[in-house]
């Protein structure tokens, strides 16, 4: 099962890891998503002027990666059953 979140940004409240993404368990990449939100985050707050501006910025790229990452462990599965 996958679940994409269409928002990860809410005010200052941010939906990161599982928590925005549920992708299936044979990418194998739960613990590595979540890292890379976290840095993918850092770098924003660094970068960036505001903080409105970084989350803008980090939740696209994030919805991004995501989305990848959903449509990579759609096609494994595709893939292990013959689709």
């Amino acid at each position: 099962m996958d679940l994409a979140c269409p928002r990860l940004v809410f005010d200052r409240t941010i939906l990161t890891e599982d928590a925005s993404f549920v992708i299936r368990p044979h990418t194998a990449s739960s613990t590595s998503k979540g890292i890379a939100n976290a840095f993918a985050l850092c770098k924003e707050l660094v970068e960036r002027q505001t903080l409105s501006e970084s989350l803008e910025n980090w939740q696209i790229s994030e919805l991004d990666r995501g989305r990848s990452l959903m449509n990579y462990g759609q096609g494994l599965g595709g893939r292990s059953q013959g689709r």
